[in-house]
C-alpha cells in the first residue's frame, strides 16, 4: 500500500506514524507507554476517528479504523504502540456508542475523542481468564449502590487507564449468571492498580490488573442492559479487538515485506534468482491481501455481522499472516541474511501474534467444522 493509494485518512496517520513514532527507536524497549508521544496522537487529534462530530469526533467508520491501524503499523513499525492507541477506539466505538445511555455519551465520548480519557476493558480475571464460569468478580446490590469485589487481570492499557468497564456478576441462580458492565473511575474509593504485567513482546503497549474491595457504585453506572453484558459485551469483543489486531499485523507485515526486499536487494549477489522473486511475490500478495481481508471483516463488524462468513474471513487471514511470516523466516535462514535490531523487534512482535493467532484460528475451525457437521443433511 503506497501513499497515494492510501484514503486520506490512512494518509493523516501514516504520516503522523513516518514523522513521530518510526523515528522512535526506543519504543521496541521501554516497559511504559511514553505520554509525550501518546499526547501528541492526542493534540493531532488521533483519538478522534470514530466517534461523531457531535461529540468532537472525526465522524469515521470501521473501514476509516482499519485502514488507520493498517497505516500506523506499516509506516510505525511498532505493533505495541498500536495495540494500545486501538483500545480506546474499540470500547469507544463498539461498546459506549453502541450501548451507552445519551447522558454516557455527553459525560465521555468527548473526552475519549479529545485523548484525555483512556479506557480498560476490565474482564480477563486470574481464576480462569473470560471464561464466564470461572469469573468471580461480583456486584452485590444494597439499597441504591452496588458493591463490587474481585480482581480483574491481564487489562491492556490498565496502568494508564483513567476509567475502567468492569464485568461483574450480578444474579447467580445454579450454573446460570447474568452479568453487568459498571464504568468505574480510577480513583473510586475501593478500587487499586495491581503490578503491572511485564510482556517481552508488543512493547511499549502495557498491561496490568485491578483489585475492587467494597468497590461502591450506583446504577448510573451500569453500562448497557443489566445482566446482559457477556452476551452484549464479553462475547462479541474478542471477535471486535481480533479484526483489528488483524489490521495491525496486515501493516505491519506490509512494512517487513518492504524490508525484506531491501535486504535481499542490499546482501545478494543476485537478487533476481525466480524461485527468492517468487517467495517474496508471494510474501507482499498475502500481506496486502490480509490489509483488504480486515477492511472487510471491519466493515462487516461496522453493520454488526459476526457471521460465519466473518469468521471465514478472519481464518483466512490470519493463515495468511502465519504463511507469510514462515516464508519469511525460512529466506533470512537459507539466504542467511544479516538483520538489525529494529527488524528483529519487529520480527519478535509480529511472530508471537501470529502465535495467538493460530490458537485462536485452530480453536474457530474446530468449532466450525463441529457446527457444519451437526447441520450436514445426510
Amino acid at each position: 500500500m503506497t501513499i497515494h493509494r492510501m484514503s486520506p485518512v490512512a494518509q493523516r496517520y501514516a504520516g503522523f506514524a513516518r514523522k513521530d513514532i518510526a523515528p522512535r527507536k526506543d519504543l521496541h524497549d521501554l516497559t511504559d507507554i511514553p505520554m509525550d508521544l501518546w499526547q501528541k496522537m492526542a493534540t493531532q487529534g488521533l483519538f478522534s476517528l470514530v466517534f461523531p462530530s457531535e461529540f468532537d469526533g472525526a465522524g469515521k467508520d470501521a473501514l476509516d479504523l482499519s485502514q488507520a491501524t493498517q497505516a500506523l503499523a506499516m509506516e510505525g513499525k511498532n505493533m505495541g504502540m498500536v495495540a494500545s492507541w486501538l483500545i480506546p477506539q474499540i470500547i469507544g466505538r463498539f461498546i459506549f456508542m453502541r450501548l451507552g445511555s445519551r447522558e454516557q455519551h455527553e459525560r465521555y465520548l468527548p473526552s475519549l475523542a479529545h485523548g484525555k480519557t483512556i479506557p480498560c476493558l476490565a474482564i480477563s480475571e486470574p481464576s480462569g481468564g473470560a471464561h464466564p464460569a470461572r469469573m468471580n468478580t461480583t456486584a452485590n446490590q444494597k439499597g441504591d449502590y452496588y458493591i463490587l469485589n474481585g480482581e480483574k487481570t491481564m487489562l491492556t492499557n490498565a496502568p494508564i487507564a483513567d476509567l475502567f468497564l468492569v464485568i461483574a456478576i450480578t444474579k447467580e441462580s445454579g450454573d446460570r449468571r447474568e452479568f453487568t458492565a459498571f464504568i468505574i473511575d480510577r480513583d473510586t474509593p475501593g478500587l487499586s492498580l495491581t503490578k503491572k504485567t511485564m510482556l517481552d513482546f508488543l512493547r511499549p503497549s502495557v498491561h496490568g490488573g485491578i483489585i475492587l474491595k467494597d468497590c461502591k457504585v450506583t446504577d448510573k453506572n451500569i453500562l448497557g442492559k443489566k445482566g446482559q453484558a457477556y452476551t452484549d459485551i464479553v462475547r462479541p469483543f474478542r471477535g471486535i479487538e481480533d479484526t483489528f489486531i488483524a489490521s495491525a499485523l496486515a501493516g505491519a507485515l506490509k512494512a517487513h515485506a518492504r524490508a525484506l526486499v531491501r535486504m535481499i536487494k542490499d546482501q545478494i549477489p543476485s537478487p533476481h534468482n525466480n524461485s527468492l522473486c517468487i517467495e517474496t511475490s508471494e510474501i507482499t500478495a498475502m500481506a496486502h491481501s490480509m490489509g483488504i481481508l480486515a477492511e472487510n471483516a471491519a466493515t462487516m463488524l461496522e453493520a454488526r455481522e459476526m457471521t460465519k462468513d466473518h469468521s471465514l474471513v478472519m481464518i483466512t487471514l490470519r493463515d495468511m499472516g502465519v504463511h507469510s511470516l514462515e516464508k519469511v523466516t525460512g529466506i533470512i535462514k537459507e539466504y542467511n541474511l544479516d538483520t538489525d535490531i529494529s527488524w528483529d523487534q519487529a520480527h519478535k512482535d509480529l511472530v508471537m501474534a501470529s502465535q495467538f493467532a493460530k490458537k485462536t484460528n485452530d480453536l474457530m475451525k474446530i468449532k466450525i467444522a463441529h457446527a457444519d457437521i451437526a447441520h450436514c443433511v445426510p
